[in-house]
């Protein structure tokens, strides 16, 4: 099956110290783990770049985007996916992770 990820966030006081990357390849590890297909999410892509920038950097795809509204500013929905399948002998979504970089 599916997992979804859902709101990820950083106090600001803590940002840019991998906080959040380390979050994500829990969860991603987790749903492998647990013998999960994919992982998907969704973020704003006006209010969320950085968080666009994480996402792209772990793995996870555009699937699609979606007008959520125009006025009184444009907001756009990113939905992204990321396959995990099954873990093999020793391996993890993390050491995996650290390899693409």
């Amino acid at each position: 099956g599916e997992w979804r990820l859902c709101s990820v966030s950083t106090a600001p006081s803590h940002r840019r110290r991998g906080l959040a990357r380390a979050c994500c390849a829990a969860a991603l590890e987790e749903a492998r783990a647990a013998g999960a297909a994919a992982v998907t999410l969704s973020t704003l892509e006006e209010r969320m770049l950085a968080a666009c920038r994480l996402y792209e950097s772990l793995g996870f795809a555009l699937e699609r985007r979606e007008a959520a509204r125009s006025l009184p500013r444009p907001m756009t929905v990113l939905w992204y996916r990321k396959e995990v399948g099954a873990a093999g002998p020793g391996e993890s979504v993390a050491e995996e992770e650290a390899g693409e970089e």
